[in-house]
């Protein structure tokens, strides 16, 4: 399964850069704070959450964009890596001489892996040893950019949820949350 899911990444990103020379567009790159809730992200008994950062980029494809991100959090019990794939569509909500901000939807496909931390799990004693998990599934996003006109850069608001699996977990699915807030730049 994990090779199906690599394969058919390749083929999207082959055809996402194949559609970039086409199309004029300028790149995107972001990068961000994150802030994630759930048990991927830290220990459901703690709740504290995890923090950390992110980066990407916008990859123009026909009527918007495929949104690649690496995103890292780190809590109490666990550090978490994931590699995000979307495709994103952006629409304008408001635009005066000075500002405009813009909002976007996506939905797209995530592949992770958990690495829980030793020394907090060590604490509890009868939990044996510890062992780092693969994570993938479907997520979906919703965000908020502005961007001052004649610039090239934005600011932007983007939140994620979707169903993730975690074998062997006695909860094999879990619907993660992130917030990001961060800073995009166009590159020509």
């Amino acid at each position: 399964m994990k090779k199906f899911i690599v394969s058919l990444l390749l083929v999207i990103l082959s055809s996402s850069l194949a559609a970039q020379e086409e199309k004029k567009d300028p790149l995107i790159v972001n990068v961000e704070g994150v802030y994630g809730l759930g048990n991927i992200h830290d220990h459901d008994q703690n709740g504290s959450g995890g923090i950390g950062f992110g980066i990407g980029a916008w990859l123009p494809f026909k009527e918007g964009f495929i949104d690649l991100g690496l995103d890292f959090t780190s809590s109490a019990s666990r550090n978490n890596g994931e590699l995000q794939f979307l495709f994103v569509k952006p629409f304008r909500l408001l635009s005066d001489s000075t500002m405009e901000i813009n909002g976007y939807a996506g939905a797209g496909i995530v592949l992770g892996r958990i690495f829980n931390n030793e020394d907090y799990f060590r604490d509890n004693g009868f939990l044996g040893p510890v062992e780092d998990y693969n994570d993938g599934g479907v997520i979906g996003n919703i965000g908020l950019e502005l961007k001052p006109v004649n610039t090239n850069y934005s600011f932007y608001l983007d939140a994620k949820t979707g169903i993730v699996s975690v074998p062997k977990w006695a909860d094999n699915v879990t619907t993660p949350f992130k917030i990001s807030l961060g800073l995009r730049f166009l590159l020509d």
